[in-house]
């Protein structure tokens, strides 16, 4: 499935942790950040205690086949662009120029290859609910500031709205400008120079030893892109004044009242970028609306006969899967056979802009089985042999991980992208336990929800506006034995 384009699920959904992995991507992480995860030394995380993703791929048009080899963490994202180059460098792995993009609203896709998408509208520093504080739009107007001359106290404020304004009482900070990038032409302090160039207890060559941080003091955050600005912002409730610089990879920020070690820290752009690349904030759904459709899966209408809503469920996909209901649950099975769907979706075809939602749970399968909730279904026949097939998918996967694509299949060919990639949330609970799925869809819009907490909500422009409803099953992987989910209590009310 093609990446196009997530502030992570909230308790009791929980984002995975993945080790760094490979030899190169370790050997990254263990220069700064082993000693930190040690308790050997007292500083900011460079990356995290561990990444949010698995390995993966992105679009980069210089790499080979068109695609390179990243993994997210906490504080950045590491890459490999050339996996044919020196594996001696320290710029053999970089990460990646983040902030700028975020800042611009300009995907970088290759050295020369964009796409645009907005700058981001997540808060740079502090609590993410924040109403007050810089967001990385913030500081789209302020790239070509005029820079702050050396020596002086650094005193300018910025708001939300990208405002500067001076405020004289900071110079009693005591932060200067220390150095001037010719490059970029932007200044930068005391505070952030000096960490850029410290020195600690870093991990080399199996063992730890102390060293500069940083072979190159550019190395971890690129150049600076913004002047240093004094914002008030709510950390850990609690508004309080930081000191914040952008620069291309990271946003620095300088807190006077934190503990040594800690006054000067890497904001949390890996997962700033994650959320902003991939479309996913969460943000307010519509309210319910009237009730639409109601159905136990004893039978699959919950209305009496002759009623508007009446339906009969129209079975999808292999005519190897098998479809079973029993004790108000609706049964899907598919046979061991790889990419192999079963669904069972609405007679109706005029559902728009609903809250669809469904209890679903795992009877027996693989990792790689997924059981779906499925809305905007266009098409008939099979979803394997089909004129025209098209849909948006809320999915349980086997392995407690949650998945949310687009699908298509026309005459033109097969299309599917992801909402919501694999390993970016799982469920704690148990797979076979009921969860209950929720899509609610609104013009372009839809809000993914799996037991109550809502895990993104993302604008697709690609799909059809209105369409059937309905639950399926597929095997993505040939496996031993059969999949099969249990589906019930299926509603579909209006959204507003």
């Amino acid at each position: 499935m093609a990446l196009v384009g997530l502030v992570m699920g909230m308790l009791p959904l929980a984002t995975t942790a993945y080790a760094p992995e490979g030899y190169h991507f370790t050997a990254t992480w263990e220069r700064t950040d082993r000693p930190v995860a040690a308790g050997v030394a007292g500083r900011t995380w460079m990356w995290g205690p561990e990444a949010f993703t698995p390995t993966g791929m992105e679009t980069y048009m210089e790499s080979p086949g068109g695609m390179r080899q990243v993994q997210y963490f906490d504080k950045s994202r590491m890459e490999i662009t050339d996996p044919s180059g020196d594996g001696t460098s320290p710029w053999f792995v970089t990460n990646g120029l983040l902030v700028v993009e975020m800042v611009t609203g300009r995907l970088q896709l290759g050295n020369d290859a964009f796409g645009y998408i907005g700058p981001s509208r997540v808060n740079v520093a502090g609590d993410p609910d924040d109403p007050t504080g810089p967001m990385y739009e913030s500081f789209s107007g302020l790239l070509n500031a005029e820079a702050t001359p050396l020596g002086s106290a650094v005193v300018q404020r910025v708001d939300r709205a990208g405002r500067v304004t001076n405020d004289p009482t900071l110079a009693a900070r005591g932060v200067t400008i220390t150095s001037y990038d010719d490059i970029t032409r932007h200044a930068i302090p005391s505070v952030f120079w000096e960490f850029m160039n410290s020195s600690g207890t870093v991990w080399e060559d199996g063992g730890y030893v102390s060293d500069v941080l940083f072979l190159n003091p550019f190395y971890a955050t690129g150049r600076p892109i913004t002047e240093p600005y004094w914002a008030n912002v709510k950390v850990a409730g609690t508004y309080k004044d930081v000191l914040l610089q952008c620069f291309e990879r990271r946003c620095l920020t300088y807190t006077p009242g934190n503990p040594a070690g800690w006054q000067v820290e890497a904001g949390n752009v890996g997962r700033h970028y994650y959320a902003w690349r991939y479309h996913l904030a969460p943000v307010d759904p519509p309210s319910d609306g009237l009730l639409l459709y109601s159905s136990s899966y004893d039978a699959w209408a919950s209305w009496p006969i002759g009623h508007p809503r009446d339906d009969e469920p129209r079975l999808l996909g292999s005519p190897l899967g098998g479809v079973d209901r029993h004790e108000g649950n609706l049964a899907l099975t598919v046979p061991g056979g790889a990419n192999t769907w079963v669904a069972a979706r609405s007679a109706r075809t005029d559902y728009a802009d609903v809250h669809t939602w469904v209890r679903m749970r795992l009877d027996s399968g693989v990792p790689g089985d997924i059981g779906c909730l499925l809305t905007r279904v266009v098409g008939s026949g099979s979803l394997l042999v089909a004129a025209e097939y098209k849909m948006y998918a809320l999915c349980l996967d086997a392995s407690g991980a949650v998945v949310a694509f687009y699908y298509e299949d026309t005459p033109s060919g097969t299309v599917s992208t992801w909402l919501i990639p694999p390993g970016a949330v799982a469920i704690d609970a148990p797979v076979t336990s009921f969860h209950a799925l929720s899509i609610r869809a609104r013009g372009h819009d839809f809000w993914f929800s799996v037991d109550g907490e809502l895990l993104a909500h993302v604008h697709h422009e690609a799909g059809p506006l209105e369409g059937a409803v309905g639950v399926g099953v597929r095997r993505l992987a040939p496996g031993a034995g059969i999949a099969m989910y249990w589906f019930r209590d299926f509603n579909v009310r209006l959204n507003h």
